[in-house]
């Protein structure tokens, strides 16, 4: 427990995992390598949303 919270419940871990999905999917609309995104959701969830949304669209060219 923290603060009074159980951390890993279930519903804690659906949660951070879809994030981390949806995440994935935002990073490649905008042409970033989307399984990069998904470990860094992994680790830092909201604040890795954040960094996508505010990015700029890649507009390089493989």
């Amino acid at each position: 427990m923290l603060f009074g919270f159980e951390v890993f419940n279930q519903n804690f871990v659906a949660f951070w995992f879809t994030l981390a999905l949806i995440n994935a999917g935002l990073a490649q609309s905008k042409h970033r390598d989307g399984l990069t995104w998904f470990i860094i959701s992994v680790l830092f969830g909201p604040l890795a949303t954040l960094i996508i949304v505010i990015s700029k669209k890649d507009t390089e060219e493989v």
